[in-house]
Parts: structure tokens; C-alpha cells; sequence
């Protein structure tokens, strides 16, 4: 399991999208129950980052294929 994010540490939408195109995320979301998630290319692979913040991510999830 990842890390667990306060609501404290959640990022806004606009904080979230900008966050997004200085790493080269893509697919940015927000969910109606406030957590958010985007794409990044790995080296091999894709994988899906869930609950943004600041520093880092809460949860990661591989794509193989």
C-alpha cells in the first residue's frame, strides 16, 4: 500500500495540473472524493500516481503491456 495522504497535503486542482506539466504527467484527474491521479512514463513501462502532493505521491500502479 502507499502512502496515506492528509486533506492538508492534497493538492488544489490548478496546484495539481501544475505539478503535473513540470514532471511531464499526464491524464491529470480529480475525483469527486477528492482524491486526484495522472500518468507518468517510466523507463519500461507506464504507471498510474495516485493522491499527489507536493513532494511525491501516495500510491503507484504499473502497466505493463
Amino acid at each position: 500500500m502507499g502512502i496515506t495522504i492528509d486533506d492538508a497535503e492534497r493538492l488544489t486542482p490548478e496546484h495539481g495540473e501544475q505539478i503535473c506539466r513540470a514532471n511531464d504527467y499526464t491524464d491529470y484527474r480529480r475525483f469527486a472524493n477528492g482524491r486526484d491521479a495522472a500518468i507518468t512514463r517510466l523507463i519500461f513501462t507506464y504507471a498510474i500516481l495516485a493522491d499527489l502532493t507536493e513532494w511525491g505521491h501516495g500510491d503507484r500502479w504499473c502497466l505493463f503491456g
